[in-house]
């Protein structure tokens, strides 16, 4: 709790310092060859449309872990397998001199690694993750207490 306290103060503070320049709009900048004009405007937009996306995937993320809350966990981990392979896979087609691929494969082998290791604890993780969604499920006020401090 403590950190959540400290992460919001920071942020309050990153907004006090930088949220005048942010939302003012700037002149272009005379220099020898181009000039720049900076709209925050669109930034703002963008902002608040990946927000939206945020809010949207994550209730529908809720809502598949309520209807599936056993298979999620298995679920998840062959997923996190299947976008490492993907990631390294993709990164050797585009780049294989660039370091990219070499963090995909690494991150194949620690997913199988921990995929392996944590298998035969599901059920239990499974049992605990239905409990706290049948909590959430009882009281659905703290959906909207979430997204609100997403």
């Amino acid at each position: 709790m403590l950190i959540f306290v400290f992460h919001l103060l920071g942020m309050m503070f990153l907004f006090n310092t930088y949220s005048k320049e942010a939302f003012a709009t700037h002149d272009p900048v005379e220099e020898e060859t181009e000039s720049v004009t900076i709209y925050y405007n669109n930034l703002l937009i963008v902002a608040c449309f990946t927000g939206l996306f945020a809010i949207t995937l994550s209730t529908l993320l809720l809502g598949g872990m309520m209807f599936f809350p056993h298979q999620f966990i298995q679920v998840a981990l062959c997923v996190v397998i299947t976008l490492s392979f993907v990631w390294g896979t993709v990164g050797i087609g585009l780049s294989p001199q660039n370091f990219v691929p070499v963090t995909g494969i690494i991150a194949l082998a620690l997913s199988v690694a921990y995929t392996i290791i944590v298998w035969d604890r599901i059920s239990f993780a499974a049992s605990n993750l239905y409990t706290a969604l049948t909590a959430i499920g009882a009281f659905p006020g703290t959906i909207l207490v979430a997204l609100f401090f997403q």
